[in-house]
């Protein structure tokens, strides 16, 4: 007697395939994954008639389908998708909804959460015509996501490549070039004087674009052009703004470098040069 009193509340409690089916899709709300999907699917063949769909679910779907219709960029497919995830929140079990979502998904350039729908999609499909056009959609989806990763894959390349030229020993010069012509540019006419013990005191002149060095005696300018252009351009990134290196040759024909700095607000240039062993420093500062 107690094993068929068992017996019968076992049979009283068992869930109707109906009931299944929702217990089912309250699963697969909670965690969607393709085994749930599978079970879904197959408990709905079970079902007639077949479920209802919500009103709301039909019209999330329309919603969705009208953001396609008017869709320009990826933010409105993406727009489109959120409301196909809506519907399928609501009617998990409609395949269209899977299948509209990967589209969207794909056009919008999320290509991980489309190959998720197409999934799902092909779970749901209920003939060989969806089938088909679900095998349809993932086919287009993969030969986009490659031809995005090859594409990406170029331009992180032309990225590299121009990143290499712009660092390149060529380029800097080219910039630097580039920088101190501007600043001649924006100090023309600039004048700089610098004492001198036993010559009375010299005078820098930025004429034109040019640097032009000379020493005034008796109140006579004597310029003499130095080929700074020909010499070689050295950058310094800390305090100094732009040295240049002039090759010259003293009285006695000795070969000598004499360093010229010019300073980042184009008030003063420092000199530095080597001579018969001795260094020498000279400052010349902008008077005008």
């Amino acid at each position: 007697l107690f094993f068929g009193v068992l017996m019968l509340g076992n049979v009283a409690y068992a869930q109707t395939p109906r009931e299944q089916f929702q217990t089912t899709v309250a699963a697969f709300q909670k965690n969607a994954t393709e085994d749930t999907a599978r079970k879904l699917a197959e408990l709905f063949k079970q079902l007639n008639p077949p479920p209802a769909v919500p009103e709301h679910a039909e019209f999330c779907a329309l919603k969705g389908a009208a953001f396609v219709k008017q869709a320009g960029d990826a933010t409105d497919y993406a727009k489109a998708a959120a409301e196909f995830q809506a519907a399928i929140a609501l009617a998990p079990w409609v395949g269209d909804y899977h299948y509209n979502l990967a589209f969207c998904e794909k056009s919008a350039g999320h290509f991980s959460a489309a190959q998720t729908a197409i999934k799902f999609a092909q779970i749901f499909a209920r003939d060989d015509k969806e089938r088909h056009d679900c095998l349809a959609l993932r086919a287009e989806l993969e030969a986009a996501q490659e031809l995005a990763t090859a594409k990406k894959a170029e331009a992180l390349a032309e990225q590299a490549e121009k990143k290499q030229k712009e660092n390149s020993p060529e380029a800097q010069e080219k910039r630097e070039q580039d920088e101190f012509a501007a600043f001649l540019r924006q100090n023309e006419g600039a004048i700089f004087n610098s004492d001198m013990s036993n010559k009375g005191w010299a005078q820098v002149i930025i004429e034109k674009g040019v640097v032009v060095s000379g020493v005034r005696e008796e109140n006579e300018m004597m310029l003499e052009s130095n080929p700074w252009m020909r010499g070689k351009l050295i950058f310094i990134e800390r305090h100094p703004f732009k040295q240049f290196i002039e090759k010259v040759f003293d009285a006695s024909g000795n070969r000598m470098f004499r360093i010229w700095t010019f300073a980042r607000d184009g008030r003063t240039i420092n000199v530095n040069y080597e001579q018969l062993g001795k260094r020498y420093d000279k400052i010349y500062r902008r008077v005008n």
